[in-house]
């Protein structure tokens, strides 16, 4: 395995656990989830910062100096991500809201037709429509929480899928430029203060659990900047839609973390309709590939 793929793959290790405990502070702690996110990027703020001033101070404070407009613009487009994640997350399970947001890869597909021109193809179609029908599948199996709830968390999730895929575009646009861990440090630091602002916009801001701090110190200070640091380490490498198709991995860690540590086991609407759109990414990714496979097939049978 190259090293881009290996990032990615540790990536999907490192950040899948993220959704399982912030789940758990939502669910069991009853943290807002504006808050939460609030709390969760200055974790990571503070363990980047930490790892990058370790290595080089003065490299730290001239990054922020240097690379403040990329921060401005990849922190707050991740904001926009994150707020929109954190109250997905609130209304379904770790699970559901893992499965949803893997539409992203669909969104980049989109966004690339709409903005760049590119072309449709029969299998980015097909693909297209494997993730359109898991997403409503999922919405078939209704939650405790009731059908209103539910659907609510859903539509949120793929506005957050969306918003997850113009962060990765701009993130594969800036990293190469400024680096993995310093892409991360200045993203975290603006999507730190974006989120500030959003907690006191809707009079959000709450006092934590105390189980609240160990967990980010560990979660976010350490799983989650490596997780980030391995994941833009991968765009740096490898293309987008390679390093996608590695992240399919999340929403089934997030099952297996989840049925480890809370003895949750999903219904076959989650089963069957998250695969649908883990299979819908594949197929886009893969189409070429897949292109090939088709037309050899022909010919031999043909030839036979």
């Amino acid at each position: 395995m190259n090293k881009g793929f290996l990032y990615a793959v540790l990536a999907a290790l490192f950040l899948a656990s993220g959704i399982i405990y912030n789940k758990y502070l939502l669910e069991i702690e009853s943290v807002n989830p504006r808050m939460l996110g609030f709390a969760f990027f200055v974790s990571v703020f503070i363990g980047s910062s930490i790892l990058f001033a370790f290595r080089d101070f003065h490299g730290f404070v001239k990054n922020i100096a240097d690379h403040w407009k990329d921060g401005v613009i990849v922190g707050g487009i991740n904001a926009v991500a994150a707020s929109l994640f954190f109250t997905s997350l609130d209304l379904l399970d770790a699970s559901t809201t893992a499965f949803i947001v893997r539409l992203s890869t669909i969104f980049v597909i989109l966004i690339g037709t709409l903005f760049l021109r590119e072309k449709l193809t029969k299998y980015d179609f097909i693909g297209i429509l494997f993730g359109v029908g898991g997403a409503l599948l999922l919405n078939h199996g209704i939650d405790s929480r009731g059908f209103d709830s539910h659907t609510k968390g859903l539509f949120i999730a793929v506005f957050a899928a969306l918003a997850i895929a113009l962060h990765q575009i701009a993130a594969k646009m800036y990293v190469k430029k400024v680096g993995a861990l310093a892409l991360v440090n200045v993203r975290v630091l603006f999507s730190s203060l974006f989120l500030f602002v959003i907690v006191l916009a809707t009079n959000s801001m709450q006092s934590l659990p105390l189980i609240a701090f160990p967990i980010f110190a560990i979660g976010g200070g350490i799983f989650a900047v490596a997780g980030f640091v391995f994941f833009y380490k991968a765009l740096e490498l490898e293309d987008v839609s390679k390093v996608a198709i590695i992240r399919t991995l999340d929403p089934f860690v997030v099952l297996v973390y989840s049925v480890i540590l809370f003895g949750l086991f999903p219904d076959w609407h989650e089963i069957t309709g998250g695969s649908l759109i883990v299979a819908g990414v594949v197929i886009i990714i893969l189409k070429r590939r897949i292109s090939k496979l088709v037309h050899g097939l022909k010919a031999m049978l043909w030839v036979g």
